[in-house]
């Protein structure tokens, strides 16, 4: 998997690509697989972050039906 996202990656323009230190992740299918993180930071030699929601879906689908309520 690591190898794929990277490919992935390495597929964007380079001057996307430029400057980059860091991922930023989310989804617990990595948060809580610290091997993957590992292997993510490995592979992209950069430091992997993670959002201080830990359900990143839900609260995203939740700030949008508020959003629709409150207009």
């Amino acid at each position: 998997m690591a190898e794929e996202l990277f490919q992935l990656y390495m597929d964007f323009p380079k001057e996307i690509r430029e400057g980059r230190r860091e991922i930023i992740a989310s989804g617990n299918g990595i948060r809580k697989n610290r091997l993957m993180a590992e292997e993510i930071e490995k592979k992209f030699d950069m430091r992997l972050r993670f959002s201080d929601i830990e359900e990143e879906a839900a609260a995203g689908a939740a700030k949008a039906a508020l959003d629709l309520l409150v207009q």
